[in-house]
Order: C-alpha cells, then sequence, then structure tokens
C-alpha cells in the first residue's frame, strides 16, 4: 500500500513540474511581406528548474530531427532570440518567401525533456502588387491598391510614381486623377516595415511610364572595397524586357559599351536582378580610375522600347591617410581623411605598430609622447584597408610587422591569401619586400618565389604602401607551414620580420559515417583544421546537389539501392571529398585448387567495394521456396561435401548505407572414388569381376577353372559404378554362353575323332577365347575427355604350358561387329612380354599366360 502512495506521489509531483513549464505564442498566424523584418511574440516559464537548452525551430511536415534556426544556414545572420527573463521573441531580418511555414519554440530543463508550445505560429511572406480597380477604370477617380496573398499589419504604406517617393497612406489604397498629368506615370508601393517594392504599374499614359532612379546620385567608396550601386526601372505593362546593361560612356547615335565587356572592369563586375524591375550593379576591388558616371539602361522586345536612366551614379574612389598635427600639452592629433565624404556613416578604426587601439571609433586620435610608434586607420568592415603608416615620437618604436590572422585553414586545391601591415619610420623607404617559410640565423631567407616547390603557385600584391598580399594557389598538402614576411628599406640596417608569422594548415574533405537513430544515418563533412571564414558546405547525393542541407552534418534516409554521398565546399565546388557509397561490385567465388569431389571441403569467398567498409557479409543458398540464410562472414566453408551442397550461392554485403548481392555462383559436386566388387562362382568357369570405380580406373577381373580374364578401364567416373556392373554382368553372361558352347564343341569333336585325335592335340593351338568390350558402354555417360582416358583391357587364358597363343588375334566365327561399337583391340603374348602382370591367388600355377587387351586411338584402329 505504501508503495502504491509512494508511485502515486511521484507521478503527482512530476505531473506538476511538467505543468509549471510551458511555452505561450500569442499569435497564430502572421502576414509579411519580402524584405521586411518579423517578431514572433513568444514566452516561457520553467518553474523551479533552470533552463538548460532553448531553440526556435521549424516543423517539417516530413520526418527529421528539428534543427536550430540559428544553426540553419538558410537563416545565417537573420535570426536572433530574445533572451531576456522568460522572454522568447524570435526576429527574423530580411524575411523570403521561402521562410513561409510553421514555427515553434521549445526549451529543456534539468529534470525535463524538450517543452514546446501545442501549436506553433503559421508565417506567411507575401510579394505586393498594384492593382487598379476595375470598377473605377474609365471614371475619374480611379482607386489603386498595394495587395498582397494574405493581411498584412503594417504602420503604413509608401508609394511611389516612376520611382520616386510621392506619398503614404494607412490603408492599402489610394486615389488617382485621370484627368491630372501629374498622375500619369508607373506606380509601385512598398510597406514601412520592408525596402522591397511592388513591381510597378502603368496608369493612365504609356508615354509617363518609362522611368530609371537610383537609390543614390553620389557614392563614395575606397579603393580596394566594393561598392553596390542601384537601379529601378519601370516601362509599360505590355512591353518585356529583353536585355539591362550599365555602362559609363556615352555618345550620341552610338549605342553603349556594357561596362562587362570593358577590360578595365573584367572580372571584377557583376549584376544582380532583386526584383522584376531592381537591378543592381557591383563592382569590386575598387580602384581610383573607376571614379566614373555610372547610367542603366534597359531594352524591351519593340525595337522603340529602351530607356536610360539620367544622369545616372557619380562614383568617387578615396583612399585613408594619417595627418599628425600638434594639439597641447606634448599632445598630437591624428586625423584620418579622405578625398571624398565616405557613404553609411563609417566606424574608424585606429591602429598602433599594427595593433587595434581602444577607442570611440572617431577620425581622430589623441597621442602622447608616452605613446610612440606607428599609427594607422582603417573602416570598420574594410579592415585590411588601412592607411599608411605614420610614425609618432620615437623612430625606434616604428618598426612592425602584424597579420590579419595568425592561423589559416585552406583546402587542398584551393588558393589562399595571406595579408600583412607593416610599419617603418618615414625616413626609410622600402626596396624590397619577401616572403619565406625557412629561417636560419645568420642567413637572409629565401623568397618563397624562388623556392622549386612554389613555381608558379605564388603571387605578390601591394594593396596599398604598407600592406602585402601573398597568394598561393593549387595548394598542395606540403605547403602546410608558418610563412612569414620581411622588408628591407634603403638603410643597410633597416629591414623588419615580422613574428611568429602565419600558421597555414592545408586540408581535405573526407565524409564519415555514424548511426543517427532508426533508419537514418549522420553525414559528417569533416576537416582536419576548421576552414576558416565559417563555409557553407554542399552535399551531392549519386553526383547531383543536394538542397536540404547546407551544414557540415546532415542527416540522410537508409536506402535499399545503390547509393554515395560526397562533399564540397561553397565556392569550392570542384574540391569534392572522396565518396562514401553503399557496397557494389560484390562478387561470391569458389576457392578450389580443382573439381569439387565427394567427401572433400571447399570454401566460397565474398568481396565488394564499399566506403565505408563492409560491416557483414551474408550467405545464401538460392532455394525454389526461399532462400536460405547460411551463415555471415566473408568466407563461408563447407567440409565433407556431398552432391547435396550442388547448387546456386550468392553472398550480400552490408554497411552503413545500404547492401548489394553478388550475382550467383554455381557449386557443382562431383562422385567419389568407389570400389566395388561382384565374386560370380560357376560350375564350368567360375569366375571373379573385380570393379574399380574411381576416377581413374575400373577394373574388371574375370576368373574361371579354364580361363582368367582381367579387363581394366580407364576414367569411369564414380558414380556410375551401377552402369559399369551391369556390363560386367552382361559380359559375363555372354562369358558364360561362350564357355558352355565350347564345352559342348570340344565334347562333340572328341566324340567324333575317337582317341587318335589326342596325340595331335599337342601340336595343334587351339581356338582362342576373346571376349568383345564395347566400350560405349562402359563409358556412356562419359564426355570425350574420359573416354580417351581409357588405357588397357587385359585377358589372360590359363591352358597347358606347351600352348602358345596367336600373335594375331581374330574374332570368333559367331561375332558379329556392329559399326557403333568400338572394340578394344587384343594382344596375347607369353608372360614373359606381358604389359601388367596380374597376380594369381595362392595356390594358383605361376606359368599362367596373361595377354594384353588396349583401346587404341582411332588412327591406329584404322590401320589394323
Amino acid at each position: 500500500m505504501w508503495r502504491d502512495i509512494t508511485v502515486a506521489a511521484i507521478l503527482m509531483l512530476l505531473t506538476g513540474v511538467q505543468a509549471q513549464c510551458s511555452v505561450t505564442l500569442s499569435s497564430q498566424s502572421l502576414c509579411v511581406v519580402t524584405g521586411s523584418t518579423v517578431k514572433i511574440p513568444c514566452t516561457f516559464t520553467s518553474g523551479h528548474s533552470s533552463v538548460t537548452q532553448r531553440e526556435w525551430y521549424r516543423v517539417q511536415s516530413s520526418e527529421g530531427e528539428p534543427r536550430d534556426l540559428r544553426k540553419d544556414p538558410q537563416y545565417s545572420g537573420r535570426v536572433s532570440v530574445s533572451t531576456w527573463w522568460s522572454s522568447c521573441e524570435l526576429t527574423v531580418r530580411n524575411v523570403r518567401v521561402s521562410d513561409s511555414g510553421v514555427y515553434n519554440f521549445r526549451f529543456k530543463t534539468r529534470s525535463s525533456d524538450w517543452i514546446s508550445a501545442s501549436s506553433g505560429v503559421h508565417l506567411t511572406v507575401t510579394d505586393l502588387q498594384v492593382k487598379v480597380d476595375p470598377n473605377t477604370v474609365g471614371q475619374r477617380k480611379v482607386k489603386v491598391t498595394c495587395s498582397s496573398t494574405c493581411s498584412i499589419r503594417t504602420d503604413y504604406f509608401n508609394w511611389y510614381r516612376n520611382g520616386h517617393y510621392i506619398s503614404y497612406t494607412y490603408d492599402s489604397s489610394i486615389v488617382l486623377d485621370s484627368t491630372s498629368p501629374h498622375d500619369e506615370g508607373s506606380y509601385s508601393c512598398k510597406v514601412y516595415e520592408s525596402e522591397h517594392r511592388s513591381p510597378p504599374v502603368c496608369v493612365f499614359s504609356k508615354k509617363s511610364c518609362w522611368s530609371v532612379t537610383y537609390s543614390t546620385q553620389t557614392i563614395c567608396s575606397l579603393i580596394g572595397s566594393s561598392v553596390d550601386i542601384h537601379s529601378y526601372f519601370t516601362f509599360p505593362n505590355r512591353y518585356k524586357v529583353t536585355k539591362v546593361f550599365w555602362f559609363i560612356k556615352e555618345q550620341t547615335g552610338v549605342e553603349p559599351v556594357d561596362v562587362t565587356e570593358d577590360e578595365e572592369y573584367q572580372g571584377r563586375v557583376q549584376y544582380t536582378q532583386i526584383s522584376q524591375n531592381n537591378c543592381s550593379l557591383r563592382i569590386t576591388n575598387v580602384r581610383e580610375r573607376d571614379a566614373q558616371t555610372y547610367r542603366f539602361r534597359f531594352y524591351t522586345n519593340d525595337a522603340t522600347g529602351k530607356y536610360t536612366g539620367q544622369p545616372g551614379v557619380s562614383l568617387s574612389v578615396t583612399d585613408l591617410k594619417v595627418t599628425v598635427s600638434d594639439w597641447n600639452n606634448g599632445y598630437k592629433k591624428l586625423s584620418c581623411i579622405t578625398t571624398c565624404t565616405l557613404s553609411n556613416n563609417p566606424t574608424y578604426i585606429w591602429y598602433k605598430n599594427g595593433q587595434s587601439v581602444t577607442n570611440p571609433y572617431r577620425n581622430y586620435l589623441y597621442v602622447s609622447s608616452w605613446e610612440s610608434g606607428s599609427y594607422s586607420c582603417a573602416i570598420r568592415r574594410h579592415e585590411e584597408l588601412r592607411s599608411p603608416a605614420v610614425c609618432v615620437f620615437s623612430e625606434k618604436s616604428c618598426w612592425s610587422v602584424t597579420y590579419s590572422t595568425q592561423t589559416i585553414c585552406s583546402l587542398i586545391g584551393s588558393s589562399v591569401h595571406i595579408h600583412s601591415y607593416f610599419t617603418f619610420p618615414n625616413r626609410y623607404k622600402v626596396t624590397k619586400s619577401v616572403w619565406f617559410i625557412k629561417e636560419q640565423t645568420g642567413v637572409e631567407p629565401v623568397d618563397v618565389r624562388d623556392d622549386k616547390e612554389y613555381q608558379g603557385r605564388v603571387q605578390y600584391t601591394q594593396i596599398s604602401q604598407n600592406n602585402y598580399r601573398l597568394r598561393i594557389t593549387n595548394l598542395r598538402e606540403r605547403d602546410t607551414q608558418t610563412y612569414r614576411f620581411r622588408f628591407y628599406t634603403n638603410d643597410a640596417t633597416g629591414k623588419y620580420t615580422g613574428h611568429p608569422g602565419v600558421s597555414l594548415s592545408v586540408t581535405d574533405l573526407k565524409v564519415t559515417v555514424s548511426d543517427w537513430r532508426e533508419q537514418y544515418m549522420k553525414l559528417s563533412c569533416i576537416t582536419t583544421c576548421t576552414l576558416s571564414n565559417n563555409p557553407t558546405y554542399i552535399w551531392y547525393k549519386n553526383g547531383q546537389r543536394v538542397s536540404e542541407c547546407k551544414s557540415a552534418s546532415c542527416s540522410v534516409a537508409a536506402v535499399g539501392g545503390a547509393v554515395s554521398y560526397s562533399c564540397a565546399v561553397e565556392g569550392h565546388d570542384s574540391l569534392l571529398s572522396p565518396p562514401v557509397y553503399s557496397p557494389k561490385n560484390t562478387r561470391a567465388v569458389v576457392l578450389s585448387s580443382g573439381d569439387t569431389v565427394e567427401g572433400g571441403s571447399v570454401t566460397l569467398s565474398c568481396s565488394s567495394d564499399a566506403n565505408p567498409p563492409v560491416l557483414t557479409y551474408s550467405w545464401f543458398k538460392q532455394r525454389a521456396a526461399a532462400d536460405t540464410l547460411l551463415t555471415t562472414g566473408q568466407n563461408y566453408s563447407i567440409s565433407n561435401i556431398s552432391s547435396q551442397h550442388s547448387g546456386l550461392y550468392y553472398c550480400t554485403a552490408h554497411n552503413q548505407l545500404g547492401q548489394h548481392n553478388s550475382t550467383p555462383t554455381l557449386l557443382d559436386v562431383k562422385g567419389n572414388s568407389t570400389q566395388t566388387h561382384l565374386d560370380v562362382k560357376g560350375n564350368s568357369t567360375p569366375t571373379h569381376l573385380d570393379v574399380l570405380g574411381d576416377s581413374t580406373q575400373t577394373h574388371l577381373d574375370v576368373l574361371s577353372d579354364s580361363t582368367q580374364t582381367h579387363l581394366g578401364v580407364l576414367g569411369s567416373e564414380g558414380n556410375t559404378v551401377i552402369k559399369v556392373i551391369m556390363v560386367v554382368l552382361a559380359v559375363f553372361l555372354a562369358l558364360t554362353l561362350i564357355s558352355v558352347a565350347l564345352w559342348m564343341w570340344k565334347r562333340k569333336s572328341s566324340s567324333a575323332n575317337g582317341h587318335s585325335s589326342t596325340g595331335e592335340s599337342g601340336q595343334r593351338h587351339s581356338p582362342a577365347v576373346y571376349e568383345n568390350v564395347p566400350a560405349s558402354n562402359l563409358s556412356g555417360r562419359v564426355t570425350s575427355d574420359y573416354q580417351d582416358s581409357v588405357h588397357y583391357a587385359s585377358v589372360v587364358f590359363k591352358n597347358s604350358h606347351t600352348q602358345e597363343v596367336s600373335p594375331s588375334p581374330r574374332l570368333p566365327p559367331d561375332t558379329t561387329e556392329e559399326e557403333d561399337v568400338q572394340y578394344a583391340a587384343v594382344n596375347v603374348s607369353r608372360s614373359t612380354a606381358a604389359i601388367q602382370l596380374v597376380t594369381d591367388e595362392a595356390g594358383e600355377d605361376s606359368s599362367q599366360i596373361y595377354s594384353k587387351v588396349q583401346k587404341l586411338p582411332k588412327k591406329q584402329k584404322a590401320e589394323m
């Protein structure tokens, strides 16, 4: 009873803890415009337990572990979660149509698993569209509406005519006067929370719908930086844009030249069409001669439908410079100046001997006499574009070399940039600069460009007076070194090396496979060092790019068929990792030195190509009903094999990604060696027949009182013994009949001739008795190779010691020869000439005469 009460109390306690933990989402659905920022209100309570983990995730329709939005590359830099007390508000910036979906929040405590809201918030991201109310067309007052696919909550709408802002409204509509020329043109709209405009719609006169507007008329940019110039264009609805470009030189009557075709801009310009009516020009690595006026021009499907936006955008290019002026009380005032006013109200950074100085980030700095050194300035997010350094107060403290980073990790086959920034007293001039990897005391280092290992792969670039960059292309594993920068001046003692240098690590990509959860695998794209710049990963399945995953680790479902995966890094798509793949080219083979015979042993071996390697091999035997699993392991051995083991065998190779079956292989078990004895005794001709049925020789021994016959047939298979016995029986019956016939003939002859013929019998040759041994009967089931292996047959007659045997045997008169029966030749000779001596049993006369019966080749038989 007390146990039941205790269990109930624990359950109530756990239920109470669970009830104290909850998530509250104040909205069930939200509608926002592309490009805007959305906030999803959220609060949670964790009871008395401390929160160990919390995250927002997107509810997926398919199976899979939810992913923290902050770790999802698709939301990189666009999401943030409130950390204030019990608030869990989610902020998503620059939302896209692809962000539409259901979002939910969850958290863990020390005493509970994940806790989330019962249902998430449905977010819909929509584009805006300007529509003219058809009920007002043709009237003086025309209603124009900024519409969307869902109900938008906004403070107000902004309206634009021909790209220029005209007014705002609290609702989504404006009313235009069709009789007013000022209301003619192309109209577009946007919400207050977003910079994304709707495509323009031409209202009233089509002539007034051609326009190009720019986001700004003037831009000031740093040398070496990148600049974006935006244009917005409109045109009548019935036209379609076929071509757009930017240009700098305009001549009357001559079509302008696209800036992308100008040699000065090769590889440095790029067009980006953000929306249907928005085209941006991006110029990288801005140079001083890029200071020009840039104009946008577009063409339509009508030869007369083309337009250029005037006057264009004036781009000014400047560098940074530090000026020094006396201030008071031993202080110097340093100013970071430019030739034009930099756009976007930049933040300044100051450096002393290459190291950043804590400062309110203004464009000026005050320095005291005890702060002597070399000073330079830069702009935030363009830290590499520093001004030339200026030595303030003591020259001795002005020698320095600093690097943009101390460590770099790059991919094999890629390129790497290593930046150095150096300072020196103002009265010196730099005469030489080198990068090197090997440093020896008292010996000048060797320029890396002179190293054979780097021939044709290194390049120096002087970005500014005090900034040198080393570029190494086609990186190799042995490029893993520490690189240092050294410069020389016009004074023999004026040289300096930057320590400790930059440590470069070079790595390749490798995919590892691990179990994640049931029916799912985890793929990880790993490196031997942490790649710089937090790269985006690319995954390929069976050679095709996979868009669902852009992180270093992905979960994939196990599949039954062949599959392979590899990874790469964005920007280095061609540098793929070696693939991991399910087993392929699986083969099953029989390991045997010869024929597989009964009673012996055999081993079946399985091999397969797989990465990761094969985990298990399984062996099966094909059967009519269902294949049978025999064993697991790469090899399958069978001992004391029999004919029942004959059949088709195959193996299956398994790894984490899948499996593959081999083609079935045939195991053919042949009959083993056997020996059979048949003893037959008769009154007149006792006979012994010995049948040896191995794979090499079969012997037939026939013994009788008057004759002994030994028949040896080579090449009969063990599994044909029964047929051999049948043949022997037939031979025995034939011999019996012949013996009876001879006995009767002799008796009749003795009666006719009387006793006088007895004296002559010792001088005459008695008729030889021969036995037909049809080779075809003995080897009817043996292949031609085995037929040719019949070596001999021996027939030995027991007779008087004085009897001679005819050297030219012949067939008895009552024996006929058929064309389809092959006969063995019978050679009779004395015992001294016998090829094979058959030893008689104990008590037999040692003077027996043996003769040889041998199957001859076809050619020799023909000659006889």
